[in-house]
């Protein structure tokens, strides 16, 4: 990736259901927690406009929060998470080489780690960020009988924030892979999250997010 390559980015503030996208106006600090999200990617070198894709009855708020931030944010309302990422493509210039694809429920993500996986999408195109996969895992037969015990050290968790390509993603979007994607360029790079695998979508997870903020402020 040169020095003058531009990257946007897709925030995707939907949810699938309207219900499910309550939580990501709730508080977490002081804004809410959609806005950790916008930070890290407004943050980011390289990042010279992000489309907030948010359930049409947010719209009005997502915009004020767009003016608030004092970024280069570009609000998009669609009803349907399935069509978040194809929506948010089409708002971002043919001249942005990169995209970061970004779920609004992972506060956590900073803007050096978006840093990183435009880094590591260099080579291939594609970057995902991974978290190690905690639980055992087993392969079972058609009848629900275990088989086999992967090994969880060649395992991986995909979460986002995911860099692409232009041309990555947009034949993506043209072979109709919804959000979240579950297929994936072979041969995609990959990039370590830590706190970033946290993922917000209820009050139990919002109460554990609370908690990990004062803990990491306190230790800094």
């Amino acid at each position: 990736m040169s020095e003058l390559s531009r990257a946007g980015g897709i925030v995707v503030a939907v949810g699938a259901s309207p219900e499910a996208s309550e939580v990501l106006w709730a508080r977490l600090d002081r804004l809410p927690v959609v806005a950790h999200a916008l930070g890290a990617v407004a943050a980011t070198p390289r990042v010279e406009r992000i489309v907030l894709v948010v359930r049409p009855e947010r719209a009005d708020r997502a915009r004020r929060l767009a003016r608030r931030l004092s970024a280069a944010i570009v609000v998009i309302p669609v009803s349907d998470e399935r069509a978040a990422v194809p929506s948010g493509f089409q708002a971002l210039p043919d001249d942005h080489e990169w995209i970061v694809l970004l779920d609004a429920a992972r506060p956590f993500v900073t803007a050096d780690l978006i840093a990183a996986g435009l880094a590591a999408a260099r080579t291939s195109g594609t970057a995902l960020c991974v978290a190690p996969v905690n639980e055992t895992l087993k392969r079972v037969n058609a009848h629900g009988d275990v088989i086999a015990t992967p090994d969880r050290s060649r395992l991986a968790s995909v979460i986002t924030p995911q860099i692409y390509r232009r041309d990555a993603l947009l034949a993506m979007i043209d072979a109709g892979v919804a959000w979240p994607p579950a297929q994936v360029p072979r041969g995609a790079a990959t990039f370590a999250g830590d706190h970033a695998s946290l993922r917000v979508t209820d009050a139990g997870d919002l109460a554990v997010a609370r908690a990990l903020l004062a803990g990491l402020r306190d230790r800094s």
